[in-house]
């Protein structure tokens, strides 16, 4: 953030590289300022400090999440994040945290 500015981000389904959905459940950083974003229904988005571009991590790409989901972030300071995920299978709610190495 430069000169005390504050920057809005908002879903455009026109551009990939913007935040995935507005329906946002989970923030955290890490050291280098990247921010995680958890979003209800739109997987888990990335935004680089440096370009303010999103990558969206969702449920169904090679090695990613297991639902778009995502109740829960945690970074650890060791390169790892911790992501929390929702499914409703019948009538329960299951918590799953999936471990991702930066």
């Amino acid at each position: 953030m430069k000169n005390n500015q504050v920057k809005a981000y908002y879903a455009n389904q026109a551009d990939p590289q913007s935040l995935s959905s507005n329906n946002i459940r989970a923030i955290c950083e890490d050291e280098k300022g990247n921010l995680f974003i958890g979003t209800y229904g739109g997987g888990l988005c990335v935004m680089q400090k440096d370009n303010g571009v999103f990558k969206t991590y969702r449920k169904g790409d090679k090695n990613s999440i297991s639902s778009n989901i995502i109740t829960s972030l945690y970074y650890d300071g060791h390169g790892n994040l911790y992501v929390g995920t929702r499914w409703r299978p019948l009538h329960n709610e299951h918590f799953i945290w999936k471990l991702f190495n930066l």
